[in-house]
């Protein structure tokens, strides 16, 4: 008669295993109470921070300290960005913006600045007002940081002058006022000369119909764009006609 075979593991694998377990542990035990090298490690964190563009971490004096890593810097616009410009215009202009002295319009060309007349001139004159001159002395940083060209263009509504003028018509009228502008920029604002271009468009460039008298007083108005660096070199490559 045979002797039936026994299953599972041997009896002695138990103690095995206990044994495996506990020297397990105790070499966990050992690494936790060892010294780490401390300047191998601080030399892997400075690498890491030269690679990163930041100022290395220092690993602390005692063992089981945390190490602190190189926080990554923000990134950075240069001031001509676009979206700079706009943000840094609209946080110097937040007052008059608010009270609709002057607007901001973002466009495929440039960044346009607006100014009615009630604010930029007397009625049927070319002087600059207190006012206009105060708006450009507060965002002269913006356009003196701007690296392209900058646009003034005047406008007017439908009606004649009154005559006898000093200016013929409209396209005179709107002319002379960007050609004021033109010149406060350059002194006393220190705009390069060769940046600027001074045009008037009369009532050829409508906001409005000129049906009613708000929309009227909304057609009179001087216009800065600053264009783009990459549009600008497409544009005059094609210059527009008809500014004066």
């Amino acid at each position: 008669m045979s002797t039936p075979k026994a299953f599972g593991a041997p009896g002695w694998i138990v103690t095995f295993a206990d044994l495996m377990a506990l020297l397990l542990t105790f070499f966990v035990l050992l690494l936790s109470f060892a010294d780490m090298d401390k300047a191998k490690y601080q030399a892997m964190i400075e690498a890491m921070a030269r690679a990163f563009g930041s100022p290395p971490a220092v690993i602390g004096d005692h063992p089981g300290s945390v190490i602190e890593l190189p926080q990554p810097q923000p990134i950075q616009r240069p001031r001509h960005d676009p979206q700079t410009l706009q943000d840094d215009l609209e946080h110097t202009l937040a007052d008059e913006l608010a009270r609709r002295d002057v607007t901001l319009q973002r466009r495929a060309d440039g960044l346009l600045i607006r100014f009615p007349e009630r604010i930029a001139f007397p009625s049927g004159r070319a002087e600059l007002t207190p006012e206009l001159r105060a708006m450009l002395d507060k965002i002269a940083p913006q356009l003196q940081n701007h690296r392209g060209p900058l646009i003034v263009t005047g406008h007017s509504d439908d009606r004649p002058l009154v005559q006898p003028n000093r200016y013929r018509s409209n396209w005179d009228l709107s002319a002379a006022r960007a050609v004021s502008v033109v010149h406060y920029l350059i002194d006393p604002l220190h705009i390069p000369p060769h940046r600027l271009t001074a045009q008037g468009q009369a009532d050829t460039r409508p906001l409005f119909p000129n049906d009613t008298p708000s929309h009227r007083a909304a057609n009179r108005r001087i216009e800065l764009l600053l264009q783009f660096p990459q549009r600008s070199r497409q544009t005059n490559k094609n210059p527009a006609t008809g500014g004066v």
